[in-house]
């Protein structure tokens, strides 16, 4: 977290424990992008799991979404591979869905419930 925090002059918004994924988080923002920087916390973690097979690098790539079961609706009936059927509960407490990355170039993708459910 250091090399992000001197590189972009930033801080860390939060960091969290997510237990379910076995991983600790942290949110820098950066302009109007938040970055996400993740850590397994053990072997347990598919976070752990992607470092072993690709090593350290971008995990994935969120998106914001109005309503996000839709879009996992929408997502499944063109064919796209979801890895979440239906919405869970993410860092920060968000409302997450993740497609397949073998479904999007090799890009694991993460859905993320706005807050502003019907504002965008």
């Amino acid at each position: 977290m250091a090399f992000y925090e001197k590189s972009l002059g930033v801080s860390a918004e939060s960091i969290e424990k997510v237990p379910m994924d076995h991983v600790e988080v942290a949110f820098l923002k950066v302009g109007e992008t938040m970055l996400e920087l993740i850590q397994p916390l053990n072997e347990k973690s598919p976070v752990f799991t992607f470092i072993q097979k690709r090593g350290q690098g971008i995990h994935h790539i969120a998106f914001e979404i109005e309503d996000l079961q839709r879009r996992i609706d929408i997502l499944q009936n063109e064919g796209i591979r979801m890895i979440d059927d239906y919405p869970r509960r993410g860092a920060g407490g968000h409302d997450v869905a993740f497609a397949h990355p073998s479904s999007s170039y090799g890009v694991l993708m993460e859905y993320v419930q706005s807050e502003h459910r019907g504002e965008l």
